[in-house]
């Protein structure tokens, strides 16, 4: 594990999945599920379980479920790793199966976990666009975008790599997509600014970008 981030419990993302909350937390290396009212095992028991243990060190940060909840993305901070997941239910209770796993910034190959490497990145945030299948991440302090295409469905295609721009700023704490999935905005903490993309472009261009206060998280 990470004993400087890693010493103790930190719930850093809660997701609903039908009857269920997921809740990522970095600290233990593991995705909890949460039973709601409704859920085949409240009947028996209200205590939250382990969906999924990923490796020591890895550190779950955001997690994305996609539409028809058969797959659900899983961000990775502390090792930049991007989990595809499979979402079943064994004995009836609620698990996440690992599919696939790769780098969330194709720029850099610098190893996440080396704390004297500068150019490491350290993973903030994922947003999709249910109309074009495409996952974006921000990588903090590489100060990128990265954007993946993905086959939500059951089949065995998964996350493919489209393209990494520069985030329009320092430290890519929060992404968001407006309501038309056209416009990505990035809160650049480090920076005090807010990034606008037209990610609909073949080519991403220069972002619009307007001064805001260290922004840490955005939301429509």
């Amino acid at each position: 594990p990470n004993t400087a981030r890693q010493e103790a419990s930190h719930a850093h993302q809660t997701v609903q999945l039908g009857n269920h909350v997921l809740v990522c937390d970095l600290g233990t290396d593991t995705i909890m599920c949460y039973p709601l009212d409704g859920a085949a095992e409240q009947e028996t028991s209200s205590v939250p379980r382990e969906a999924l243990k990923v490796p020591p060190g890895y550190g779950p940060r955001h997690i994305i479920v996609f539409p028809g909840d058969e797959r659900c993305c899983v961000l990775c901070e502390l090792t930049s790793r991007l989990l595809l997941c499979a979402v079943k239910v064994v004995s009836g209770t609620l698990k996440l199966e690992v599919i696939q796993e790769c780098l969330s910034t194709q720029i850099t190959k610098a190893d996440p976990l080396d704390s004297d490497d500068a150019t490491k990145s350290l993973p903030a945030a994922l947003v999709f666009n249910s109309d074009t299948g495409r996952l974006f991440v921000s990588n903090r302090f590489i100060d990128t975008i990265s954007e993946w295409q993905c086959n939500t469905g059951t089949s065995a295609d998964g996350l493919t790599f489209v393209r990494e721009f520069a985030c329009g700023g320092k430290t890519p704490r929060d992404i968001c997509l407006d309501r038309s999935n056209r416009w990505l905005l990035v809160a650049n903490q480090d920076s005090s600014n807010i990034a606008t993309f037209d990610v609909s472009a073949a080519d991403i261009g220069n972002p619009k970008s307007v001064p805001c206060g260290s922004p840490s998280c955005i939301h429509f």
